[in-house]
């Protein structure tokens, strides 16, 4: 059984009940009903066929008490508010053995600060048995555990008590400042219950033990919860502790488990769960309702972001598909309780009926089934070295409906300047913020020259860098360092070809690494008319004399046309066949390449002398 607000056109004015199977979660009913004025925080409490449900009605600015009966049909048969000087905020209803309907809540009083709590018991028909105001001026932290014997036991920052059937103060207990204020509660044994408190540190929350008369019987260890929601008593008599739970930019359901003893058990995160919603993916979970039936299992019920809600349903071993499990528990002192009178004030309500209109139901869809398709956070903060802009981010997670800070809806996202981004992911079972704070450099971009244009052996070459403004400038040639600065003069007297690299940058993390080229070359060479191969070392072989020679090859020829010589890149020694031939006149024929790439054949005459 499900009470959900009615939402229309963005304000509160109803509220919508459905009717869920146990096997499968399914919806096999709802109603919505309708009206003029606000309404919010609805809460159930079932007997046999009848629902009971209490709300705020809110008019004016002005909370009251609204109490409202349904058939299992989920018909509405009776609605009644409650009006007060005080503004009334409900948080739980009970229905108790007698047949009553207990109502609890804290109660800020119209035009003043003052603030109490207050406990209400409504007959089956609607009709008001009795209410009261307790303790002193509070705040609005606190919480309720209805027991087997009737009593409420109540908690806020300053006392826990038990108040009756007939709504008296059975006992009461006041506390040192170990405790700063009461979350949830849970019935525990008959008479007892165990009441969820934080201490100072805000952060790690306990559970503590209350007996018959306000007798302490034990207290949990404490844990780390972010924003505690509800609690619950397992049949085993484990008690449960729930709230949210940020790991990461995922918010997961936290479960907290307590033995009958007091002793922690164990946690457990429960991210993608089965949900239903008007329009689509369910967001960050928010204002729990818990139930437990006979046979074990555990049900949970929470608002998503307006947008739905979800069920989730555990069997009595606490298993789960989706889950798991982490562990992490902080000891904590046991509270000092002392007795402390609680002042009892009689809150005066003004019965009258009330009318809602029913209307079509929402047509509500299953958004997620089972564990879903969770989401994950890709992104990472990241510096990068670019060329030009954009740099793009993807956010990854195919088939998801994206929503980045700037409203766009695509994947991915282009942008032009460092800074820190975030994009709202979400499909109809997961909901996920991811954010990246990106580094965002330009790699320099530079241009190298040389002059002359067409530099000759021995001459002075300039080589310009622009740039040169620039924290580190270094010219390498060969991987070695060469020079520092933009620019360097340079002379070679060998023709070839030189290659320099400039690496420039501000940040070490973004370089720019650009080469150039030098050729030098002068073409100079010439053919000797005569040698003499006489091993003196003076002009023993021929061959073309000079610079800018590449490759060439020498042919020799006889008289009478032979060839007597082949040789590339070699010059002739003057010998035929490894002997030395006579002195006399030979032609040749040598095919030469010069170093711009030009090829020339030369024919002429040589005189070979011994």
């Amino acid at each position: 059984m499900i009470i959900n607000e009615r939402h229309t056109n963005f304000s509160r004015k109803g509220i919508q009940l459905f009717r869920l199977a146990k096997e499968g979660l399914t919806i096999l009913n709802s109603r919505a009903y309708f009206n003029d004025f606000t309404v919010t925080d609805p809460s159930v409490a079932i007997r046999n066929d009848s629902i009971f449900v209490s709300a705020i009605h809110t008019n004016g600015g002005v909370d009251k008490l609204l109490f409202l009966l349904f058939d299992s049909d989920l018909k509405l048969l009776n609605c009644r508010l409650m009006e007060t000087d005080w503004n009334i905020q409900t948080q739980d209803i009970y229905a108790d053995s007698d047949g009553s309907l207990r109502v609890y809540g804290y109660a800020p009083k119209s035009g003043s600060s003052e603030i109490k709590k207050y406990v209400a018991s409504i007959h089956p028909n609607g009709t008001l048995n009795w209410a009261n105001l307790y303790g002193e001026s509070g705040d609005f932290n606190g919480g309720s555990a209805f027991v087997a014997n009737g009593d409420l036991v109540v908690g806020d920052n300053q006392a826990f008590f038990a108040v009756n059937r007939n709504g008296t103060v059975s006992w009461s207990k006041g506390f040192g400042q170990e405790w700063t204020y009461t979350i949830k509660g849970s019935r525990y044994n008959p008479g007892e219950a165990m009441m969820f408190r934080t201490g100072l540190d805000s952060g790690l929350y306990y559970g503590i033990r209350l007996g018959l008369g306000g007798s302490v019987g034990g207290q949990t260890i404490g844990v780390w919860c972010n924003s505690p929601k509800f609690s619950a008593t397992l049949p085993n008599g484990h008690s449960l502790l729930g709230s949210s739970s940020f790991a990461g930019a995922r918010v997961h359901i936290k479960l907290s488990e307590f033995d009958e003893t007091g002793r922690f058990v164990t946690n457990y995160l429960v991210d993608n769960i089965y949900g239903y919603a008007p329009t689509g993916a369910l967001y960050d979970v928010n204002n729990y309702k818990v139930h437990v039936d006979p046979q074990g299992n555990f049900y949970l019920l929470g608002v998503a972001n307006r947008q739905g809600f979800f069920v989730l349903r555990l069997n009595a071993s606490m298993s789960f598909e989706c889950g798991y499990e982490s562990n992490g528990t902080n000891p904590s002192p046991i509270a000092e309780l002392s007795d402390k009178s609680i002042d009892v004030q009689a809150l005066s309500m003004q019965n009258v009926n009330y009318t809602f209109t029913e209307e079509p139901p929402g047509n509500y869809k299953p958004v997620c089934m089972s564990c879903g398709t969770g989401l994950n956070a890709i992104l990472s903060d990241t510096t990068v070295c670019l060329d030009k802009l954009p740099y793009v981010l993807n956010a990854g997670n195919d088939g998801a409906r994206y929503l980045w800070q700037d409203g766009s809806t695509e994947r991915t996202l282009n942008i032009n300047s460092s800074g820190t981004y975030w994009v709202r992911l979400s499909n109809d079972c997961d909901t996920l913020v991811d954010s990246v704070t990106v580094n965002l450099n330009l790699r320099p971009q530079v241009q190298l020259s040389f002059s002359p244009d067409e530099p000759l052996p021995g001459e002075t070459i300039q080589v310009v860098a622009t740039p040169d403004t620039f924290t580190f400038m270094n010219w390498f040639a060969m991987d070695t360092l060469f020079a520092q600065g933009a620019n360097f003069s340079w002379t070679s007297d060998a023709n070839g070809v030189y290659n320099f690299i400039w690496e420039v940058f501000d940040d070490p993390s973004c370089r720019t690494r650009d080469s150039i080229s030098i050729k030098i070359s002068l073409v100079d060479y010439y053919f000797p008319t005569a040698f003499s191969p006489n091993g003196n070392d003076l002009n023993d072989t021929w061959g073309p004399v000079g610079s800018g020679i590449e490759t060439y090859t020498v042919r020799i020829f006889n008289r009478w046309g032979q060839i007597i010589y082949e040789g590339e890149n070699r010059n002739w020694d003057g010998t035929f066949k490894g002997k030395a031939i006579s002195s006399g006149l030979y032609s040749y024929i040598v095919e030469l390449n010069d170093s711009d790439g030009i090829r020339h054949e030369h024919r002429g005459t040589i005189t070979l002398l011994h």
